[in-house]
């Protein structure tokens, strides 16, 4: 008896072992998909090629497929997007292993970017399309024609081309700045709306229609100073003296199609004093994104600016001022 006991003590540490080992198997877990996108989408100009390449958890004998439209287009695990057209493409990835599947829909923006910035501007200044008005009467960038009507002393209705930006409380705000934080690439339009906005419409060449994504905004410096402090000349701060004033600055965006028709309008608050609460009143100071998918597909845009503080004979005296930047058309 003795001598089977030691054989049994002998050999437990084996089976201490093994039990071990088995107790400590873990299961591999089904694969999972990672690919991060901005906005929970991918956006891409006409002509750009992206690389979509996704991460994968425990892609033990890994299979992969990607879909367009529930078509089969490649086994690969990393393909390429080229946009061609205008639109949006959804791809749908499915990973494939022993233990499970995973999927993914890879939504991509295929767009047209107007950013200005391939027009030529000296750094720090602007231009009020002087050398354009006997001509064609506005700047042009990529499919859009921007109309300017430069005067004599400065003074313009329309847009201008700026890569001004300039945040700082001064006696003398510049209209042709942008009180917004300076961009890596910097040129952007300032507008100045004429006594009749329509005159200063935006619109796409060879009578082109568009669907726009979203454009950014901010104030031109004169104008968020305006709004911030008046002026000396009488225009009162926004709030007023006691900041209870319930004032207001709203741009107003209309679309309309070929035919002169207006599609809808889109409104969005430069500034915006009305809130009970009085430390929710603000002033844009930075460019915003504004989401004009509302207006369909449109021809030509006007732009027109309404506000809270007027004269005696209802005129805005606000400053009828904004920076207008990286127009997304999408369709």
């Amino acid at each position: 008896m003795n001598f089977i006991k030691n054989i049994l003590l002998a050999l437990l540490p084996l089976f201490v072992v093994f039990t071990s080992c088995d107790n400590d198997k873990k299961d591999i877990p089904a694969p999972k998909i990672h690919l991060k996108m901005k906005n929970e989408t991918f956006e891409i100009e006409l002509g750009d090629t992206l690389v979509l390449s996704p991460k994968i958890t425990y892609e033990i004998n890994a299979d992969y497929q990607w879909f367009i439209n529930d078509s089969l287009i490649s086994n690969e695990k990393i393909i390429r997007h080229t946009s061609k057209i205008l639109g949006q493409t959804n791809y749908k990835f499915v990973v494939t292993t022993t233990y499970g599947q995973d999927s993914m829909i890879v939504p991509i923006s295929n767009i047209i970017k107007i950013d200005f910035n391939e027009l030529e501007l000296k750094n720090e200044s602007y231009d009020t399309g002087s050398k354009f008005v006997d001509s064609i009467g506005g700047f042009i960038s990529s499919v859009l024609f921007l109309p300017v009507n430069p005067q004599e002393n400065n003074y313009w209705t329309g847009f201008a081309l700026s890569n001004i930006f300039n945040k700082q409380e001064v006696q003398t705000p510049n209209a042709f700045a942008a009180y917004a934080t300076k961009q890596k690439e910097n040129n952007f339009m300032a507008y100045n709306q004429p006594q009749t906005p329509d005159a200063a419409a935006i619109k796409f060449n060879k009578n082109a229609s568009y669907v726009i994504g979203t454009i950014s905004v901010a104030n031109t410096q004169l104008s968020y100073l305006v709004m911030k402090y008046g002026t000396e000349n009488g225009i009162r701060p926004f709030g007023g003296e006691s900041n209870v004033q319930p004032d207001w600055c709203k741009l107003i965006i209309e679309g309309f199609d070929t035919n002169g028709t207006r599609t809808d309008s889109v409104g969005f608050y430069l500034a915006d004093y009305r809130f009970a609460n009085k430390r929710k009143n603000y002033i844009v100071n930075d460019w915003s994104t504004v989401d004009l998918k509302k207006l369909g597909k449109v021809n030509k845009v006007v732009f027109s600016i309404t506000s809270s503080v007027t004269d005696a004979q209802n005129n805005i005296l606000t400053p009828k001022q904004f920076c207008l930047d990286e127009i997304k058309l999408i369709e």
